[in-house]
């Protein structure tokens, strides 16, 4: 974990520090067939998935810590959720801190969706390929793409590039209909995927929210698990993440 051992032991306000390692997440709550979520994250385990899921951001990890002791101040648009969903108020917060939060409409335009997932990629060290907004294009007058397309088939074009790195993008899927997304290393995405952090929220590798594009794209949607039942928020348990245990079938390629 790196971070982990004086992260948690500097949280203050935290009910039940819970020591550093893979044993950290066998208390998650996966979310179920309905999506919901027993209970929130324990501080440790918010800060757990912060440094996990943004390899040790510094800025990520002290916003959430901000959050997490009431320290961040009006001015985060994620202050929103803190009364009703405190864990994407904490998880929110610290990726927009650290500008690794892309936030798109679910019919978001070409230059929309080009701004913010040069954002998302540039924060772990990529570019965007060339000839993104040429295909988009391309869809218009061929009158192929439908509203809402765009955003699917940017996300589509990126992909690979981001899989060859070893990379996934994860939504923080907040049961709206807006596209939160971030970057993510393969081992945390999966580790972290179908973790609820509020009613009907959860992580989730993002490929499902654009598996038609992804598709038709020649793209394998990635995050699932040999013999699961298919969209990962209709995992009930996923020991083998639970305990940090991987396998050649959950790497998506």
């Amino acid at each position: 974990m790196g971070m982990m051992s004086w992260l948690v032991a500097g949280l203050a306000g935290t009910a039940a520090l819970i020591a550093p390692g893979a044993g950290m997440t066998q208390g998650m709550t996966r979310a179920g067939s309905g999506g919901t979520s027993d209970a929130p994250l324990s501080g440790a385990q918010i800060l757990q998935a912060v440094d996990e899921l943004t390899e040790g951001d510094p800025v990520a990890i002290t916003a959430a810590k901000a959050m997490l002791s009431g320290q961040a101040g009006g001015e985060s648009p994620f202050e929103y959720y803190r009364s009703f969903a405190p864990d994407v108020a904490v998880l929110g917060h610290a990726l927009w801190s650290a500008d690794r939060l892309a936030e798109l409409d679910w019919a978001a335009g070409t230059e929309d969706s080009l701004d913010q997932f040069d954002l998302m990629v540039s924060a772990v060290g990529l570019d965007l390929p060339g000839g993104i907004a040429e295909h988009i294009d391309a869809g218009a007058a061929a009158g192929t793409l439908r509203r809402g397309d765009v955003v699917g088939e940017v996300y589509a074009m990126v992909w690979p590039r981001l899989r060859a790195e070893g990379y996934h993008v994860v939504g923080l899927n907040t049961d709206s209909d807006m596209h939160m997304m971030f970057v993510s290393p393969e081992a945390a995405a999966l580790r972290w995927q179908s973790v609820a952090i509020g009613p009907n929220m959860y992580f989730e590798v993002a490929d499902w929210q654009f598996s038609r594009n992804m598709q038709d794209a020649g793209c394998r949607v990635g995050g699932e698990r040999p013999g699961s039942p298919g969209h990962p928020s209709a995992y009930a348990t996923q020991a083998g993440l639970m305990d940090g245990a991987m396998d050649d079938g959950d790497t998506g390629h």
